[in-house]
């Protein structure tokens, strides 16, 4: 019985060590990638959008149409309906609510 304990503890310190050193690399591989391959956010900026004046109270006084023909105005997150956020979970991700952010089955 004592021999078995102690080959358990060596296995289990073992099996630590591999957690670890799994967790150490997948850490250094996010680190690396965030740095060299950076979200372009100027990507972002060129997209076309609807100019909007707003007065200092930041009530709407004049919008016009974007560049490409289309409205693409701002909106709150507040505004938005509780229906396109439960659309997209439908459509992106149909075990959003089942997994911990990351779906292993995916």
């Amino acid at each position: 019985m004592k021999r078995f304990l102690v080959r358990l503890k060596l296995w289990c310190k073992r099996l630590a060590l591999a957690c670890l050193t799994l967790v150490l690399f997948a850490l250094i591989v996010f680190i690396a990638a965030w740095f060299l391959f950076p979200f372009p956010t100027q990507k972002l900026d060129a997209l076309p959008r609807s100019p909007v004046v707003t007065d200092r109270h930041g009530t709407v006084m004049l919008d016009l149409v974007g560049t490409d023909d289309q409205w693409r105005l701002p909106i709150e997150l507040d505004d938005m309906s509780p229906w396109i956020a439960k659309a997209t979970i439908a459509v992106e991700d149909e075990r959003f609510s089942s997994h911990p952010g990351v779906d292993p089955v995916a």
